[in-house]
């Protein structure tokens, strides 16, 4: 069997604060108690059938994230196109909304607004705080094959 490796990357709506990137970190890569995301089982067909691993990780800046595809077989282009409209999906859904519940990925009042902690403060309401989820609407996830 030929084995195919892809990633591709996007961003967070903000920044995760320095002193929780290490527990988003942690949830990714082991957000239920401590056992591996299974995001494949969540594909659609025929792409649950072609990918075997699907991971989410948060780089050291607390703002930037790879998504790794571990494949059967070299992906066609179309292939490659669900995929990151599965992701997407993914990102604004499901696994990206049960990420922006988490205690990491709240901002209070006074780490948003016009600080310099939040990269995109204009959309922040001051007065409660902002959930950081991922930036699904940015992102067009174009994927490159690593091997």
């Amino acid at each position: 069997m030929t084995i195919a490796f892809y990633e591709t990357k996007g961003h967070l709506t903000d920044q995760i604060p320095a002193d929780r990137i290490a527990d988003a970190q942690a949830y990714l890569l082991g957000g239920h108690e401590g056992e591996p995301l299974n995001m494949e089982q969540y594909l659609d067909e025929p792409l649950r059938k072609i990918v075997v691993d699907l991971r989410w990780e948060l780089s050291a800046d607390g703002y930037n994230y790879t998504v790794r595809a571990t494949c059967k077989r070299p992906l066609t282009d179309d292939e490659q196109r669900a995929l990151s409209l599965e992701v997407s999906g993914q990102n604004s859904d499901g696994h990206g909304e049960n990420f922006e519940q988490q205690d990491f990925a709240w901002l209070e009042d006074g780490e948003c607004g016009e600080c310099d902690g939040c990269i995109n403060w204009d959309s922040c309401d001051d007065e409660t705080g902002k959930m950081i989820s991922f930036d699904w609407q940015e992102n067009e996830l174009p994927w490159t094959r690593v091997k």
